[in-house]
């Protein structure tokens, strides 16, 4: 056998020794990219399994060199919390999953890590999904990093998830006699260094959520007040940019309308006079200056943002008008429910607005001795600047 056949020969029994090596060998075990039903039934043993899962999965949906493999471990991701279709999982998985993927988001985050922003928005979006549906603390520094995050769509993100957290959140005991959680203080600078129409939004949904608390211990009052106290704030800061001109999106400023005047707040912690009288006074404003600026709309280029003053000064006339039931003020309730009934989309163009909110701007001044006047719109005096 010449040289050239014998090395052919030695390269084949090599190859074969190592076919038979390999055959000999067990297979390595395969990291889940799905949750075994075990890991419902008895989460607090298969936080193993979990972990495996969440590691697998992360590092898939922060790999941006294959964003189709992105795409489905977020969806994987996020399908865990369903034990089965349409069947969210039990608070003991939650707690277990939330830990594990705060675990595994938290590093990722953070204004020292090199994570792009695309996987800060993947990160965002499974946070936020979860937390809806697992209403779960444990997420609370994630979401608090997103809400730090310099890019606004993953500070939208990182609001959406505080939203289902903050009941949560806010009962939580916390060192040295601080009432406000970190995750909740971190959200009005954010605001005000994102000041847009959106973000507004978003904040304030999740500090607005404690206004539907009707059970709230009396030792959590200083906390939940501490959170009504930013909604009032950042609601402030949309009422003083009014004076100068309409903020971005001005629709979304009846959310604050909403929640500091329903019962539940005025029975929990709406209860002093001077609370009452300053959320009163931010209704009057917000109510005089929408209407003005609505009414002062003539060109059809801005019918969009006029609609959106209509259905705000419709919004502070119910709000007026719930204020006036709980607190039993028949005439704040007679003057409130026209204007309350303004629709944008059925009044002719041109037609002017102020004939309906005025008289219930005049009957909130008459029922809560101390209320002013709302300011002229349109001057430079006090006007609101969004601060960092």
């Amino acid at each position: 056998m010449n040289r050239r056949l014998r090395g052919c020969a030695a390269c084949m029994l090599v190859l074969g020794m190592w076919g038979l090596a390999a055959q000999a060998q067990p297979a390595a075990k395969a990291k889940p990219n799905t949750l075994a039903l075990g890991a419902y039934g008895n989460p607090s043993a298969a936080r193993a399994d979990i972990d495996a899962f969440v590691k697998v999965n992360v590092d898939e949906m922060l790999n941006d060199a294959d964003p189709a493999a992105q795409s489905k471990a977020r969806k994987a991701l996020e399908d865990a919390s369903y034990e089965k279709p349409a069947t969210p999982a039990s608070a003991a998985f939650f707690l277990e999953y939330s830990q594990s993927l705060n675990t595994a988001f938290f590093p990722k985050l953070g204004p020292k890590v090199k994570t792009s922003l695309r996987n800060r928005l993947n990160i965002g979006i499974v946070t936020a999904r979860v937390a809806a549906i697992g209403q779960n603390s444990s997420l609370a520094p994630t979401v608090e990093r997103l809400i730090t995050d310099g890019a606004e769509p993953v500070i939208l993100w990182g609001l959406k998830a505080a939203q289902p957290l903050v009941p949560d959140v806010v009962k939580l005991k916390l060192p040295g006699g601080q009432l406000l959680h970190p995750m909740i203080a971190s959200i009005s600078p954010a605001v005000l260094k994102h000041p847009s129409g959106p973000i507004f939004d978003e904040a304030y949904t999740a500090l607005g959520s404690v206004a539907g608390v009707a059970d709230m211990k009396l030792a959590d009052k200083p906390a939940y007040t501490a959170v009504m106290t930013e909604l009032i704030a950042l609601w402030d800061n949309r009422l003083q940019q009014y004076r100068k001109d309409i903020p971005e999106d001005p629709a979304v400023d009846a959310k604050p309308v909403f929640f500091l005047t329903r019962e539940t707040m005025w029975k929990t912690l709406i209860t002093e006079k001077k609370t009452q009288l300053l959320v009163m006074q931010m209704l009057s404003d917000q109510l005089g200056m929408a209407a003005q600026y609505a009414d002062s709309i003539i060109d059809r280029k801005d019918q969009d943002k006029r609609d959106q003053l209509i259905k705000l000064s419709a919004q502070c006339c119910g709000g007026a008008y719930v204020v006036g039931a709980h607190q039993n003020i028949q005439k704040l309730m007679n003057e409130s429910k026209a204007g309350s009934q303004l629709n944008p989309t059925i009044l002719p163009w041109g037609t002017k607005i102020r004939p309906e909110t005025d008289p219930v701007v005049a009957e909130i001044a008459r029922s809560f001795d101390g209320v002013k006047a709302p300011p002229t719109v349109g001057s430079n005096a006090g006007a609101g600047v969004a601060r960092p």
